[in-house]
């Protein structure tokens, strides 16, 4: 399960190797390029966030498993559910 302030690549991601690595913090997720971590990084909001994977998911173009852990349980605040740190 990801920790909370520790960038991680998801699974989802590595068996692609489409190369995405993602932050969470407890007020955001972050996204950035594995191969380019220097350059932009993408901040979303907990909301934001769910909204995308959720849209994704409902896509026919993709197999998107289910979200568990620190996003899929967080609240608005985004400190429910909280992973270990």
């Amino acid at each position: 399960m990801p920790r909370w302030n520790e960038w991680f690549t998801p699974r989802q991601s590595a068996r692609q190797g489409n190369c995405v690595e993602t932050l969470l913090t407890p007020d955001a997720v972050h996204v950035r390029n594995s191969k380019r971590p220097d350059e932009t990084t993408v901040t979303f909001t907990h909301d934001e966030w769910r909204a995308f994977i959720d849209s994704v998911r409902e896509s026919d173009d993709y197999d998107l498993p289910a979200v568990t852990g620190p996003v899929a349980a967080t609240s608005t605040t985004g400190t429910a559910g909280a992973p270990t740190r």
